[in-house]
């Protein structure tokens, strides 16, 4: 009984929340696709700047729940001002150049962040890089 406690309920959890989280990613994907058009790349990145815009505002405030009200309201702006700054002017162009440019400079920076390498971020994070690799 202890094992079942102990052990394989939390894990039992543990997969069923990650599955809906894998869930809602895709459903994002999809309704995204199917509205716009567009297979948006960025999607995945909004996420994980969800998770450190969480973090940093527990950092800042040492409460929760004022994170979990706070951190999806700050990546909704910030996804606000990439669909209109990037993503918009782009959209007549082809698909994989509208969303993998600004989903190239958030996880190569995040990468940078991550190994505290200021200078590899500056080399790594060129739009040119993701049209490329889409394109080509």
């Amino acid at each position: 009984m202890d094992y079942l406690v102990a052990v394989l309920l939390p894990q039992l959890l543990h997969g069923l929340v990650f599955g809906a989280a894998l869930g809602l990613l895709a459903l994002g994907l999809t309704v995204i696709f199917g509205l716009l058009g567009v297979m948006n790349f960025a999607h995945g990145e909004l996420y994980m700047l969800g998770a450190y815009a969480g973090i940093a505002v527990v950092g800042v405030t040492h409460s929760f729940w004022v994170a979990l009200i706070l951190a999806p309201l700050l990546v909704a702006a910030l996804g606000a001002v990439t669909e209109i700054a990037t993503l918009r002017p782009i959209y007549r162009g082809s698909p994989c150049t509208a969303s993998s440019s600004p989903s190239a400079w958030r996880s190569s920076s995040a990468r940078a962040r991550a190994r505290s390498g200021a200078a590899t971020c500056a080399a790594s994070c060129r739009p040119s890089r993701a049209r490329r690799r889409c394109s080509g």
